[in-house]
């Protein structure tokens, strides 16, 4: 039965994958950025979805009465409590800037504002870029 399976699936998969590409490329509109707002959410519904395998796996092994194995999972649960908190305290704060879409539109306004070539002018040139003109050694200075 497994092996007819894997077949079908693959076939399945293959299709699905065929008409999932199909929809993305020329149905779904590209306007749909949310500009770094998803990602969060993303994060928090895997841990959701972590916290539900590691209770399931402790609830089946407690039911095949292998208290030992049920046990050993427990530490697995707090380091994932753990590593939530921690996920929470260093890097959603990085989300909620502005993403860089927006900030592109916000450069194009002050534009004009701020005076870059003052700003930054002489702190550091490029080797490549200190001279202005560069010609080819082979060619002559009479030309």
């Amino acid at each position: 039965m497994s092996p007819i399976l894997s077949w079908i699936m693959c076939f399945v998969f293959f299709l699905l994958s065929l008409v999932y590409r199909h929809q993305l490329y020329y149905i779904y509109p590209t306007t749909n950025d949310t500009g770094g707002y998803i990602f969060p959410q993303f994060v928090r519904m895997v841990i959701v979805c972590i916290y539900i395998a590691q209770m399931t796996l402790i609830g089946v092994l407690g039911l095949k009465k292998q208290g030992l194995a049920s046990s050993l999972c427990i530490p697995l649960l707090i380091g994932t409590v753990f590593f939530n908190t921690y996920i929470n305290q260093q890097h959603y704060h990085m989300t909620k800037n502005m993403p860089s879409t927006m900030s592109v539109k916000e450069d194009g306004k002050n534009f004009g504002a701020i005076d870059f070539i003052d700003l930054v002018g002489g702190r550091y040139l490029q080797p490549s870029m200190q001279n202005l003109i560069t010609e080819p050694d082979n060619m002559s200075k009479e030309s």
